[in-house]
């Protein structure tokens, strides 16, 4: 639902139990919530860019868009 109500180009995933943030090495100390890390990953499965900006959400936004125009 929010990708399509934002148009945006890619699949997100949800990950209420966690199996991808343990995957990932997301979790943080004491598990404490996971951090929060964008991973863009190509056709091919692997990651081109991973990224982790806590507080500011709009230069987590520019940079995935930027290293998905990278992949076009």
């Amino acid at each position: 639902r929010f990708r399509d109500e934002n148009g945006l180009p890619f699949t997100l995933i949800s990950d209420p139990a966690k199996v991808v943030a343990r995957i990932y090495e997301a979790r943080r100390w004491f598990g404490l919530g996971n951090r929060r890390i964008t991973y863009v990953i190509d056709d091919n499965g692997i990651i081109a860019d991973a990224f982790q900006h806590e507080i500011d959400i709009m230069k987590n936004i520019r940079r995935t868009l930027k290293a998905l125009r990278v992949l076009e």
